[in-house]
Formats: structure tokens, C-alpha cells, sequence
């Protein structure tokens, strides 16, 4: 096209196949305009990154964690707590049969 400055580049497709052809074509722009330029150090209207949901994330998985933990200890109490009782009912029920046949023996 005359008045404008075109480069072509020719690609293939599928990678490591290559057995299409593309031809992509890009038109030369002028250089960055100066009021740019200035600009590229100044403060960006972009939002910035949300700090806030990193610490938001941090906290709810440490709570979490947290109350895993805590529920687990517990379960286990409980089943160590449940298993002292019965052993303490099974040795006194053996203490139990210990004095009957003691005194049986008499």
C-alpha cells in the first residue's frame, strides 16, 4: 500500500507441525509522542494491587487452619477421655470379680 509502511511476517501453524502458513501484517507507527514520554514517571490512574486481599486471604486460611487444629485436638480428648473411662470400668469390674472369688475361697 503506498503511504504507509508495512512489514509482513510469515509464521507456521501447528507448533512443531508448521504444516499452515500465516502471514501476519503490521503497519510502522510514528515514535512515542513527547507528552508521553513525560508522562512514563508520573503516578498511574491504574488501581494498584490489592494488598488487602492477600492479608484478607492470609487470615481467613490461618483461621482455618486454626480451627482444623482445634477440632482435631479435641476429637482426639474425647476418644482418649472415652477410652480411660472404659478402661477404668473394665479394671474395676476385674477388681470386682477378684474380691468375689476371694471370698468365694474363704
Amino acid at each position: 500500500m503506498e503511504g504507509k509502511d508495512l512489514a509482513t511476517l510469515v509464521t507456521c501453524t501447528p507448533l512443531g507441525i508448521n504444516s499452515h502458513r500465516i502471514l501476519v501484517t503490521g503497519e510502522r507507527i510514528i515514535p512515542t509522542p513527547a507528552g508521553d514520554l513525560d508522562k512514563a514517571g508520573k503516578h498511574s490512574d491504574l488501581p494498584k494491587f490489592p494488598w488487602w486481599a492477600v492479608l484478607y486471604g492470609t487470615v481467613l486460611l490461618g483461621t482455618g487452619g486454626m480451627t482444623v487444629r482445634y477440632t482435631l485436638r479435641m476429637k482426639r480428648a474425647v476418644s482418649l477421655r472415652d477410652a480411660l473411662k472404659r478402661e477404668k470400668t473394665r479394671s474395676s469390674s476385674m477388681d470386682a470379680d477378684v474380691k468375689n472369688m476371694t471370698s468365694a475361697e474363704r
